[in-house]
């Protein structure tokens, strides 16, 4: 009997780290995604605030990481932009040459191949 008793309660010792370790998880898990959401409302509150402050520009191109932002005005006079925000681990990889950024059209067709852009609404 004692000895049943005596690994119930190492069981019962054991289970009180592994689930203050699981709970310490679930918490660092929830302040990173409320630090993301701030984090990603920040980048569209700046998305918005470029795109309004630089409307009057005919083109315009951005690449200040983590931010990259475009404008274009094609031949019809229609007006154009797009805009990323790069995750911390993937800057290097979505780094884009000078050469891009110097033309908006180039940098606009660059972003319109990557899968996370946003296509800010530009009012005249």
């Amino acid at each position: 009997m004692k000895f049943k008793q005596w690994t119930k309660a190492v069981a019962d010792k054991r289970k009180v780290p592994v689930a203050a370790t699981q709970l310490v998880g679930l918490v660092e898990g929830a302040t990173t995604e409320k630090f993301q959401a701030d984090n990603t409302a920040t980048h569209a509150g700046s998305i918005a605030n470029l795109a309004d402050k630089t409307k009057h520009l005919k083109s315009f191109s951005f690449d200040s990481e983590p931010l990259q932002y475009v404008q274009w005005q094609d031949e019809n006079g229609e007006m154009h932009a797009r805009a990323r925000v790069v995750n911390s681990k993937d800057i290097a990889s979505n780094r884009l040459d000078d050469e891009v950024v110097k033309d908006p059209k180039k940098m606009l067709d660059r972003l319109d191949e990557a899968p996370d852009v946003i296509r800010p609404k530009l009012e005249g």
